[in-house]
């Protein structure tokens, strides 16, 4: 899977950053405990901004959107979030910042990126080193993150809401409207794979056991849906983005 590298050392980048359910192993792949307490990839400062602003994001989202009326009140939203700004402009930087260090802002490239995350299409044994942690949803073992994806329910749409609190703090429009039909269609896509995690897979996390709909060929043979899954959200609107995930 050599052409995937490239998609597979981004989103192995963005997690070392951002994803706080990874901790620092041994050489047998061991989680490590100091004085009995697991040591989070993601320094543990950062990992706080990363939760406050999701949490304070969310709460703000749900209590502004309007269902009947398919629409977030801005104003009531950004009351919400006044005291998270500073935070949520540093945390938007960051990503910024690690999305054009890889691909330049080739917008080709950015779209291959999400579509395969929301296929689950990236195995990467790569990095096992820095990607274990509590198997979901159970959380009883210790095991390693093989498919870069979303792994737990409500993912999407917290990112999409701290995405919307990023920008009606000030975040740049044009790049974060961009990135938020990605997250949109990576999501679009999920819920028609439904991909699995590799410790999830059927006979084992080996490469020889990704399922079917996880491998490229799933793309050529689905490429009308891919079609019509960018076109959803190619023109989309924030309102529009939103209701996907609000109904």
């Amino acid at each position: 899977m050599e052409e995937l590298s490239d998609y597979n050392n981004f989103w192995y980048t963005f997690d070392k950053k951002f994803n706080s359910g990874f901790f620092k192993v041994d050489e047998n792949l061991n989680p490590i405990r100091i004085n009995g307490d697991l040591q989070p990839i993601v320094d543990k400062e950062y990992r706080k901004k990363i939760a406050t602003a999701m949490n304070k994001s969310a709460k703000s989202f749900n209590t502004s959107y309007d269902r009947a009326a398919h629409k977030l009140e801005i104003f009531k939203f950004k009351n919400g979030i006044q005291d998270i700004v500073s935070l949520l402009l540093d945390l938007s930087s960051d990503q910024i910042t690690i999305i054009d260090s890889h691909f330049q802002r080739n917008e080709e490239k950015e779209l291959l990126a999400f579509e395969y995350f929301g296929q689950g299409a990236l195995y990467d044994m790569q990095h096992d080193g820095d990607r274990v942690g509590y198997r979901i949803p159970d959380a009883r073992e210790f095991v390693t993150y093989r498919v870069h994806k979303i792994d737990g329910d409500g993912l999407y749409v917290i990112w999409h809401m701290v995405i919307r609190a990023a920008m009606a703090t000030g975040a740049l429009e044009n790049p974060w409207l961009k990135i938020s039909r990605l997250v949109v269609l990576a999501y679009l896509i999920n819920s028609k794979v439904n991909p699995k995690q590799s410790f999830d897979f059927p006979n084992g996390p080996g490469a020889e056991n990704i399922p079917d709909n996880q491998k490229l060929s799933w793309r050529e043979s689905n490429k009308n849906l891919l079609q019509d899954l960018r076109n959803r959200v190619n023109n989309a609107t924030l309102d529009e983005l939103d209701s996907i995930f609000m109904g």
